[in-house]
Parts: C-alpha cells; structure tokens; sequence
C-alpha cells in the first residue's frame, strides 16, 4: 500500500512527538523537585534548605546542605546534568562534617529556568554570585566543578577574588576550541527542530556550541585568579 508523503510525515511527526514527550518525562524524573529532594535529604538524615532567588529575570533554585557556619564548599553540575551528580559528596559525612555544601541547578536547568540557555559562562557566573550573595556575604569558600561546570567553577573562583581559597576542576571542559562537537548539536538547536528532540538536549548543545567563544570571553578573567586549584 502506497502511503501518501504528507500523510507518513504526519505519522512520523505524531511519534516522534510522544517519543520527546516520554523522554522529557523522563528527564524531569532525573531533575528532582523539592518534594522528592526533601524526602532524599531526609532518608539520608541530612540537614538541607531549599531555596529560590531572584535575579533579574532569573530564576534560580540554590540547596544548601548542613551547617552554614562551615566553610563553603560550590559544586557546580555538568551539561547536561544536575546536582545530583554531587550526590556521592552530599551522603559522604567527610564532606558535610567539614563543610557547607551549596549546589544549584545551573541557568537553564532543573528549576532555574529550565529550557533557557545562557550561552555566556561570564553571564551564568554572574547571575549564580548575585543568587548566592545571603549565602557567601565575605566568607571565604572552595569552588569544585565537572565537565561544563568546570568553566564555572574556575569563573567564579576568579569573580570571588581573593574570597575563593581553592579551585577544584573534574574533567572540566574547559580549553577553547578542544571539546568535540557532535553534527546532531547543529539540528537541535535549530528552531523548525528544537521540538523534536527532549528539551534538556537543546541547552547543552546550545552551550557547546558557544562553548569556544565563552570560554574566550572568560579567558582574562582566569588569569586573575591566584588561589589553589
């Protein structure tokens, strides 16, 4: 039987449609909300707050884990990723004995605008340091990053200045020009196709893409930075 193409291109469209919105279901499983944040934090007996703030236009979800008189320990995710990824280091007592950790859902995900992508690493560094003003205020802290938080993490640690006593790097994406691109990325990002593929999937790539020309951008900044890595 001979399937007209406007017609097998409406099927196509119809599943592909339902395979994104599985696979976004999906996704928001793996970036907690704050009921089931609050339940993991509590199974695990640790001390936590959940925060939102206000920046501009700028929503940004921020989680504080134990006491905040302890030195300060940001962890700052990968893309595509989620603070979860630090879940090894919030369950782990030798960190949260000795430290405060604060982590984030990065401009763009989770609960901080999620969908939205800040392409500039300098604007993204800029918005996390206004969020984290009540919390940071003139302590002294150590920035950890992985993968795209890397970048992050090394930005901020040169934006607090003498404030930012050490810099930890994980695999950090981070040398210009040196992060392989896949050809997908050019696709996704395009608008007649950002529909579909999963919504998590077009900041990430929007990022990598701009990825050289902010690394670039920040590139001065870094050299500012006089602390321990």
């Amino acid at each position: 039987m001979h399937i007209k193409p406007w017609l097998l291109a409406l099927i196509l469209s119809i599943i592909l449609g339902f395979t994104n919105s599985c696979v976004n279901y999906k996704i928001s499983r793996f970036t907690r909300s704050d009921n089931q944040l609050s339940r993991f934090h509590s199974k695990n007996r640790i001390k936590s707050q959940i925060l939102y703030t206000q920046v501009s236009e700028n929503t940004l979800r921020v989680i504080i884990i134990g006491d905040t008189n302890k030195p300060l320990l940001l962890l700052c995710h990968g893309s595509p990723g989620s603070h979860s990824e630090y879940d090894a280091y919030v369950t782990d007592t030798h960190f949260t004995n000795n430290f405060c950790l604060v982590l984030m859902d990065r401009p763009g995900y989770g609960y901080s605008n999620f969908g939205q992508a800040d392409t500039s690493v300098l604007h993204q560094c800029l918005l996390i340091k206004k969020a984290l003003s009540p919390i940071v205020r003139n302590k002294t802290l150590a920035v950890m990053g992985n993968s795209f938080g890397g970048p992050i993490a090394a930005c901020l640690a040169a934006l607090y200045g003498k404030q930012a006593a050490g810099l930890i790097l994980i695999a950090s994406a981070i040398a210009p020009g040196q992060e392989k691109i896949f050809k997908i990325s050019y696709t996704i990002i395009k608008p007649q196709f950002k529909w579909l593929f999963p919504t998590l999937a077009y900041v990430p790539s929007a990022e990598k893409l701009s990825h050289k020309r902010a690394l670039l951008e920040i590139k001065p900044l870094l050299q500012t930075y006089t602390g321990k890595i």
